[in-house]
């Protein structure tokens, strides 16, 4: 009879992943038939509800949603569990936050003797006000300059591909962006109006508790998963800084116009060069695209985080880190094997993982 437990947890987009669905017709190759060969067969599996989708490629899978409610459904799980010998989890890549979010419930926590993570990237969310006032502005001037550009552009002698791109401008340098500046704005009233207690209910839920068990984090060289996270989120804290600055750039270039419009008035048109009114039209739109860009951009790098976190974009800056921010772990990082498959999606089959995995563990089974 085994007194080992493991309950194992797939990764994003990996709900019928092998070494989780075996079954009774284990893969003699595959991560449990070897696990057990460690253990001498004294070890036995449990696998909860899948957490995402299943079949061909779904974005639901890669929201804090899909990762919150199936860390609902492996509480339920464990807590349903019989308590024999020591209980281990092992949770692939997002995984691995499904795991941290259930050992929140201290009743889960308990029934558990440790957790493995492999290449799990690690979330930090945390405040980070946007100047909405300069999101507004930019748009404004932005559509000015747009509406400007297709006012002169002699649209009727150019043909129907002049009109296509006009268009284009219009929805991609104006609406999309005005759509994710609204959001932007009204989730700032919404955090106003309910004293900010929505948007730390989901820092919290986001957020990590020491569940007071040891874990093991296994991550590999080259890991192309953590890479694109790691893209994410250096677009994520450059847009940031870009559009406060850029904030205070427009205020700043809004000044100055004001200023020298009103010298202009004062001292006569002839008194200021031609050249200096074009200058700051000019520099008005290039920062108003910036913003516009810098707001694009910020979106985007969200969806590698969680694909329903695009619409907090103003308000929460989600960091990627390799372990759980503030709580003790334990680190393993190997080198995987040279072949066709990506280091991220195949960590769970390297001999290195199969071995840090039962070191670890016997470590704890010997204390």
């Amino acid at each position: 009879m085994s007194n080992i437990k493991f309950t194992l947890i797939h990764g994003t987009f990996s709900a019928n992943a092998e070494w989780v669905n075996e079954g009774i017709n284990e893969n003699p190759n595959g991560f449990r038939a070897r696990l057990r060969k460690r253990f001498s067969d004294s070890i036995d599996f449990s696998i909860p509800p899948a957490w995402g989708s299943r079949g061909f490629l779904k974005l639901k899978d890669l929201t804090n949603a899909a990762r919150l409610n199936g860390a609902n459904n492996l509480a339920e799980h464990v807590l349903n569990q019989t308590d024999k010998g020591k209980h281990f989890i092992v949770a692939h890549s997002h995984g691995g936050n499904v795991a941290m979010y259930a050992l929140q419930n201290t009743l889960v926590a308990e029934k558990i003797d440790g957790l493995i993570c492999l290449a799990t990237p690690f979330l930090y969310p945390r405040k980070r006000p946007l100047s909405i006032t300069a999101l507004l502005l930019s748009l404004a001037i932005m559509l000015v300059g747009i509406l400007r550009y297709i006012g002169t552009a002699n649209l009727m002698e150019q043909g129907w591909a002049a009109w296509l791109g006009a268009a284009g401008l219009l929805v991609f340098g104006f609406i999309v962006p005005a759509c994710l500046t609204w959001l932007v704005v009204y989730e700032r009233y919404l955090a106003k109006i309910k004293s900010n207690l929505r948007l730390q209910v989901l820092i919290d839920n986001l957020s990590y508790q020491d569940p007071n068990i040891p874990i093991l984090l296994v991550r590999t060289i080259g890991d192309e998963a953590t890479g694109l996270l790691r893209g994410a989120q250096f677009l994520n804290w450059l847009g940031g800084i870009g559009m406060k600055l850029g904030g205070r750039q427009i205020y700043l270039l809004i000044c100055a116009a004001a200023l020298t419009l009103a010298w202009m008035a004062y001292q006569g048109a002839g008194m200021v060069p031609d050249f200096i009114v074009p200058l700051l039209g000019n520099g008005l739109t290039a920062s108003a695209a910036v913003m516009v860009v810098l707001l694009m951009a910020l979106t985007v790098s969200r969806i590698f985080v969680g694909f329903d976190s695009w619409r907090w974009v103003g308000e929460i800056e989600t960091m990627v880190e390799d372990g759980p921010p503030g709580i003790t772990s334990e680190l393993v990082v190997i080198k995987p094997k040279k072949g066709p498959k990506l280091s991220h999606t195949s960590i769970y089959s390297e001999d290195e993982t199969i071995e840090a995995i039962h070191k670890w563990c016997n470590s704890i089974l010997s204390k």
